[in-house]
């Protein structure tokens, strides 16, 4: 492990004031100590600002940034260009890292010649309680193509708190979108890309980090997840040797809205449909959106979106 190594932990935050304390202490305690906290207030109305503040007088270490409201892509590409570690671990402003995170994740980096390393996590709710909710890592090494495929077929495994990562992948890959239209999946997207670009990713088996489950987070966006994981699907690099993933990887998701998503209508189906990469299934599809009953339809699509 090269002790030097600057770590730049990059925190986005918008009205935080309730769990953020918890969070930034969580960083304090780490057992690897060469690491900058950089907080991107993304336009809070509450008092996050005077909390961090508070932090920053006691600790050189944390930084604070203030941007108008962005969204959390533009707040964690803000705190990338601002970094001055070539190392980069993500931190929500609800959730904990474990005290050895960094330190654990560092020497699996290094020991693996890794571009990305992740591990699991614990779910707790706001009191931290641990809750049933079981996250697991389905590929302990994701590279290239090969992984880029496993990740669309399993949904991201990557929780992003436990990523440590070299900051030159994500540049390399363009780091996150910012658009509105992929806000649930922004991470998925990068890691996908950064795959696309020959980057390797290991994960760690431990839970390293605390993942808070509550009725506020941002991330809970109902069944538009399936229709934004279907846009950057679509709009991911369709060389020759990935496009049959691309579109198996859609009709995966496609079946997922239909079988999970709770408020479809004929309008939401019609837009299900045009993600259908066959033409011709397609076609037939939307067709039988105007003739067909509702269920019926629902079981044509599922069935007309299987890639052969």
């Amino acid at each position: 492990m090269q002790k030097s190594e600057l770590i730049s932990v990059i925190m986005p935050a918008y009205n935080a004031a309730r769990f953020i304390a918890q969070s930034i202490e969580s960083v304090l305690d780490q057992t690897y100590t060469n690491w900058e906290l950089i907080i991107v207030d993304d336009g809070s109305t509450d008092n996050t600002k005077e909390i961090v503040s508070d932090f920053e007088k006691k600790d050189s270490r944390i930084k604070y940034i203030y941007q108008r409201n962005g969204k959390q892509g533009k707040a964690r590409n803000k705190g990338i260009e601002n970094a001055k570690g070539e190392l980069i671990a993500f931190l929500d402003a609800e959730d904990i890292l474990i005290p050895t995170m960094l330190e654990k994740q560092l020497a699996l980096l290094h020991e693996t010649k890794a571009d990305l390393v992740f591990s699991s996590v614990k779910y707790v709710d706001e009191q931290m309680n641990e809750l049933k909710n079981i996250h697991s890592v389905h590929s302990k090494i994701l590279q290239g193509i090969h992984g880029a495929e496993m990740m669309l077929k399993h949904d991201n495994c990557i929780p992003i708190i436990t990523v440590l990562s070299k900051k030159e992948t994500i540049k390399k890959a363009g780091a996150f979108k910012v658009s509105d239209k992929i806000q649930f999946g922004e991470e998925f997207d990068l890691w996908l890309r950064m795959l696309l670009n020959d980057a390797k990713f290991v994960s760690n088996d431990e839970r390293l980090a605390l993942y808070k489950i509550h009725p506020q987070q941002s991330s809970k966006l109902a069944e538009n997840k399936y229709f934004q994981v279907l846009k950057l699907i679509r709009e991911l690099p369709a060389s020759q040797d990935f496009k049959k993933q691309k579109d198996v990887a859609t009709c995966i998701w496609i079946r997922r809205c239909l079988k999970f998503s709770k408020n479809l209508d004929k309008k939401k189906l019609r837009k299900l449909i045009n993600f259908i990469p066959s033409f011709y299934a397609r076609n037939i599809s939307l067709l039988a959106s105007y003739v067909l009953p509702y269920n019926l339809l629902k079981k044509t699509i599922h069935k007309l979106s299987y890639h052969r």
